[in-house]
């Protein structure tokens, strides 16, 4: 019996009693795919055609991140062609590790791209607090060598007929609970460095409001999956019902990237024609290492009325001004009323 016998008899044992799910949650796995990249080809046009000046390194963020997210839905078309075309009623493929290993790179790339981003956002919002930088770098350093030992391992030194899920246990979930921990230490940051701005006046307060809410819509999703993702694969590490989670982590995180960007626009965030554009997440270096400022602008009347001429001479004869700027002010005090009674407009 040739090995590749061997093999297909033994994955045609395995999967036998899981094709229903096996077979699912691939496909499943191609819908939520393209669904998530028309959704994000959709909030990239919104993105450009907005015209936001931002700073290179952001335009550079979002074409990586784009170019990610069609990369891994091409490469999910390839792999699913090689299974149920070239491969057509065979088992034997499914257990290649080859083509799965390469994803979690590619995961690794584009959510990292993203808490890049955000994890800035989170340190310009924090006052520059840099021991916020460097705790969220150093998880999504672990996030991204975990991604390559996990590829290295899964192409290099597993064999397919004799898969101990043990030995790459660890490196799964350090990869897994370092996206979470980082995704999870950028929101609570961000909100909390929102919370320290409000300042008591109302527009202030809408406003951060209204950026505590954005950063909920646009993070909170991605981590709910990652935290999805890590308590699904310590209950079963072995099941495909993990490679939905894996599938939706990349476009999840891109969407919430656009989205963030794309929210800038104020008919998206509830400005109106009489209001100043508010720029959620701007990039303008002008506010560099400020915190979030309001100007307020107050404008004073002073009313003035002018003194009658004969006033003083008919009154008051003896204490008439001897000059036009002597002050109202003594001319009420010598009448014996208070010039704060009798001249209420004199009030700033």
């Amino acid at each position: 019996m040739s090995n590749e016998t061997a093999l297909e008899q033994a994955a045609a044992a395995y999967f036998g009693p899981i094709a229903d799910v096996a077979l699912g949650t691939q496909f499943a796995n191609l819908v939520i795919d393209n669904v998530f990249a028309g959704i994000l080809f959709v909030l990239t046009v919104t993105y450009w055609s907005q015209k936001h000046v931002d700073p290179i390194w952001t335009r550079l963020v979002v074409v990586f991140v784009v170019c990610m997210s069609a990369a891994v839905t091409i490469y999910y078309w390839v792999y699913l062609q090689t299974l149920f075309v070239q491969n057509f009623g065979q088992w034997g493929p499914w257990l290649n590790t080859k083509w799965t290993a390469n994803v979690y790179v590619f995961d690794s790339l584009t959510t990292g791209a993203c808490q890049v981003f955000f994890g800035w956002r989170a340190y310009r919002v924090n006052n520059r607090a840099r021991w916020l930088l460097v705790l969220v770098g150093i998880l999504l350093l672990g996030h991204f060598a975990s991604a390559v030992a996990l590829r290295d391992i899964s192409i290099y030194k597993l064999d397919a007929q004799s898969f101990d899920i043990n030995v790459i246990k660890p490196l799964f979930f350090s990869w897994l609970i370092c996206m979470a921990l980082a995704d999870i230490v950028i929101t609570v940051s961000m909100i909390y460095g929102f919370q320290r701005m409000r300042s008591g006046w109302q527009h202030t307060d809408k406003l951060i409001l209204r950026l505590i809410r954005l950063v909920l819509e646009a993070q909170v999703v991605p981590a709910c999956v990652a935290i999805a993702y890590v308590i699904e694969y310590g209950l079963q590490p072995v099941s495909y019902i993990g490679t939905v989670f894996q599938c939706l982590t990349s476009k999840a995180y891109a969407v919430g990237l656009l989205y963030s960007l794309t929210a800038r626009d104020p008919a998206l965030v509830g400005g109106s024609a009489g209001m100043p554009n508010t720029h959620v997440f701007s990039h303008t270096s002008h506010a560099r290492g400020r915190p979030l400022e309001v100007a307020v602008q107050m404008e004073t009347y002073v009313h003035d009325e002018a003194l009658p001429t004969d006033y003083g001479s008919d009154d008051y004869p003896d204490k008439a001004p001897a000059d036009p700027n002597h002050s109202r002010a003594h001319l009420n005090a010598d009448a014996g009323t208070p010039p704060a009674t009798m001249y209420a407009a004199d009030r700033v």
